[in-house]
């Protein structure tokens, strides 16, 4: 980053010592603010990782948030937002001292300026993450059915019981007595007591929790369709939520040992919902899959957790619980994932007591080390229970640390991935220093196990012959990023080749085996596949808006709500808010358009005529708009009034009331110049409109409870008399509210402002609605609240002169 600002001071420096023209001086506010978000975004990413914009960062943008402790980061946050308040200013008056500068600029100086402002902007590390990310999703290799397939197992004699623990970001560089002299005496033991293998790497997309969970147990890196940018996957948005398998194609080990009869279980502190966890394992042969939601009613800590989850103690307790059962049936294995040790900084159990590491300052290294005391207690207690007889048991990171209160000391290190084994019989210790990787980590403790099976994914048996990656070639990180294009594939995209059914009450279609939640965007190509699924859960666009990103001839089939798809209908009438199946391409000749109410079974064969219809470039124009009108206002057409001629409205007005954050700010947009002349504070809004479709906002009302009023209050009635009186151009006024769903509204203050006004529907106004009233000289031409469930409203606002006939 310090070349990127070098550059654009360079730039700077060069207009203001041989002047610059206007287009200069927008082009460095335009480079300044990209320079500034690209910061931030690469700090925020860094502040995470450690590692810059990774594999991770895209992940979970695409995968969604739930469960993330955001709390944890809140001076971030408030750092980030206070930034971005100081730009503005800033590049303002950057502007106004290059204003001052008399010289005239040479051609020679501003193409210097335009190469300078152009470098500044392609060499910051957030560009240089971005495009590896990219050159690496597109790159290929050989099939992956010549490296990933079925493999056979063979089991000898009665295979042991599994008992795996996942030590939440506790690498072995924590073991490194010059760096932690003391951190961690129980895990050190352990490693001197047992097999230990010393340097299993980290390597791409396999960094964070569900990552290292699929790495570790399937052999593969973790790689969704949307992360490889290809022609079909477009690298944004939350798109695996929706899907009701969690990589179905891959072989792990609970499919392995599922199918030799045995009964799985995982317990983790965290939801399950975080990064498709509990998909992740119910997909793969797992009985019993519990998270913090499920053990919380189960053991009833109490307010006994943090942030992210359960504390570890807590989780300890109950795996002890677990394997004591006597209905507990062998063979079995136990999966669980810590959280004490989860950075920024640790949260140590209670049961640790006043058991700090040296004098206590640093937080995480308190964490790690509680951690590791409860760990010493947890393999001891194991180790008396009569299943210890026959079960091995295996600690392992999940990844390497993020980013924390001990990284500068990490760094220092050789920074290593942790893997002990811990057999039944007596230990006869050994350490493995093959460089191998999470991948490497199933098999090996599959034929620990008992149970020969000589690969699994890319992972090979750290104790037999054949070679891992690691030693196989010569570059694992671009061999890997090979693959991304083949590893996608074992999401198992379903095809729709026969019926398929949508249940619009349930919002989910089911195609073959899979249960989609709806929305879905399909897309679909000339041999009938499947080629990608997208959705907007937890999303920062929405599919109208993703769709626009497609081309004209992709082929798709989108269930949505009905407004949202009314571009792909040739007929005039008004669709509720129900669901609806468009079929075809946004350029086709013809399209498919269905509405559905209840459950209903569609046949593929009726909407193939339209996914292979040709394209008109006149149409795709028309349908593009139609769609960014859907982006912009949530439906197409949008309702229509006219005004009278009294009003003397020279252009058409759309107005967009928004009932939650999530769902934009409120706004006016003027078609005349196609620019949004007014935003909307949060509550109730008053605004007078020009015959010129500018509004003037006049009074803005926070109408929360608990939000002190104005003492001196005037109501909107007595404001709109004023402008009246005061003989204002305007005699059209709006009511409209924004983000009435942040709290609950607080009817007496919303009486009191609407009082002696004509509306009438504002009564029924709950959370999660928006409202917009339309006044033309104290008549009312529109009175309206939004739909319940989804909170906007839309309007188009017509002069009587221009109105269809």
């Amino acid at each position: 980053m310090l070349l990127s600002a070098l550059l654009f001071t360079s730039a700077l420096i060069l207009m203001m010592v041989s002047g610059s023209h206007k287009s200069a001086r927008i082009c460095s506010s335009i480079t300044a603010v990209t320079i500034i978000l690209l910061t931030l975004t690469y700090v925020t990413a860094d502040y995470f990782t450690d590692n810059g914009i990774d594999e991770s960062v895209v992940y979970h943008l695409q995968y969604g948030l739930q469960g993330t402790g955001f709390g944890e980061y809140i001076a971030l946050f408030i750092a980030v937002i206070a930034t971005i308040l100081l730009v503005v200013p800033a590049i303002w008056y950057k502007n106004r001292l290059l204003s001052l500068v008399t010289n005239k600029a040479s051609k020679l100086s501003s193409i210097s300026v335009l190469l300078l402002l152009t470098g500044s902007i392609l060499s910051h590390a957030a560009t240089s993450d971005i495009i590896a990310l990219n050159l690496a999703a597109n790159a290929s290799s050989k099939s992956l059915s010549t490296i990933y397939a079925d493999t056979s197992v063979e089991v000898q004699g009665r295979p042991l019981n599994l008992v795996y623990i996942y030590l939440e970001s506790l690498e072995r560089t924590y073991l490194d007595q010059t760096l932690f002299p003391g951190l961690t005496p129980n895990l050190t033991l352990l490693e001197k007591e047992y097999t230990s293998f010393t340097d299993i790497h980290q390597l791409p997309s396999t960094g964070w929790t569900i990552a290292g969970m699929t790495a570790s147990q399937c052999g593969v890196p973790l790689v969704t369709k949307a992360n490889t940018n290809d022609a079909t996957a477009r690298g944004e948005g939350n798109s695996m939520s929706g899907m009701s398998k969690f990589l179905p194609g891959a072989t792990c080990i609970g499919d392995i040992l599922k199918n030799i009869g045995y009964r799985l279980s995982y317990t983790g502190g965290a939801k399950l919902s975080f990064a498709g966890k509990g998909k992740f394992y119910k997909t793969h042969g797992f009985d019993l899959v519990e998270g913090k939601d499920e053990l919380t009613k189960k053991l009833k800590p109490g307010k006994y957790f943090w942030q992210w989850g359960l504390y570890d103690d807590t989780l300890f307790n109950n795996t002890i619980e677990v394997l004591k059962d006597p209905e507990l049936k062998e063979p079995f294995g136990h999966f669980l994932l810590t959280l004490d040790t989860h950075n920024p900084k640790g949260h140590p159990s209670a049961s640790c007591g006043d058991r700090k590491y040296q004098d206590g300052a640093n937080s995480m290294l308190n964490a790690v080390h509680c951690s590791d005391y409860l760990l010493g207690k947890l393999i001891d207690n194991i180790q008396n229970l009569e299943v210890a007889k026959n079960t091995l048991i295996v600690i392992t990171s999940d990844h390497l640390a993020l980013r924390n209160t001990a990284t500068e000391i990490l760094n220092k290190g050789e920074r290593r991935d942790l893997f002990i084994a811990i057999p039944p019989t007596k230990p006869i210790p050994q350490v493995v220093d093959r460089p191998g990787s999470m991948l490497d980590v199933g098999v090996t403790v599959l034929n620990l196990m008992g149970i020969e099976i000589s690969k699994l994914g890319f992972g090979r048996n750290l104790l037999g012959n054949t070679e891992t990656l690691l030693e196989s070639e010569s570059s694992p990180d671009d061999f890997l990023a090979g693959q991304k294009g083949n590893l996608r594939d074992l999401w198992l995209y379903p095809d729709i080749i026969n019926q398929f059914s949508v249940d619009a009450e349930k919002r989910q279609m089911q195609i073959g085996n899979q249960t989609i939640k709806l929305p879905a965007l399909i897309e679909i190509n000339a041999n009938d596949k499947t080629t990608n699924i997208a959705f907007e859960f937890n999303s920062y666009r929405k599919l109208s808006q993703r769709i626009l990103d497609i081309p004209p001839d992709q082929a798709v089939v989108w269930v949505d709500k009905c407004s949202s798809l009314r571009a792909f209908s040739s007929e005039t009438e008004t669709y509720s808010e129900g669901l609806c199946v468009a079929a075809g391409k946004i350029g086709g000749e013809s399209t498919f358009f269905k509405s559905i109410e209840g459950q209903a079974s569609l046949n593929y064969e009726n909407l193939r005529p339209t996914l292979t219809a040709a394209t008109e470039p006149g149409r795709t124009e028309k349908v593009r708009h139609q769609l960014k009108m859907v982006s912009t206002f949530g439906e197409f057409p949008l309702p229509l009034i006219t005004l009278p001629e009294n009003a003397e409205l020279k252009s058409p007005v759309s107005l967009y009331a928004s009932g939650h954050p999530l769902d934009g700010l409120s706004f006016i947009l003027n078609e005349g110049i196609q620019e949004k002349t007014s935003e909307s504070d949060r509550g109730l809004n008053l605004l007078a409109l020009s015959s010129d479709g500018v509004p003037t906002r006049i009074s803005n009302v926070n109408i929360c409870k608990g939000v002190t009023q104005p003492k001196v209050r005037t109501n909107f009635a007595n404001l709109i008399r004023k402008q009246n009186e005061q003989n204002k151009q305007a005699n059209t006024f709006i009511v409209m509210t924004n983000h009435l769903a942040k709290c609950l509204a607080d009817k007496q203050t919303v009486e009191f402002y609407l009082e002696d006004l004509p509306f009438k529907q504002w009564q029924d106004i709950v959370k999660r609605q928006s409202f917009i009233g339309v006044l033309v000289d104290n008549t009312v031409v529109f009175d309206k609240i939004g739909h319940k469930v989804h909170g906007t409203l839309s309007l188009q606002i017509q002069p009587k002169l221009s109105a269809k006939k």
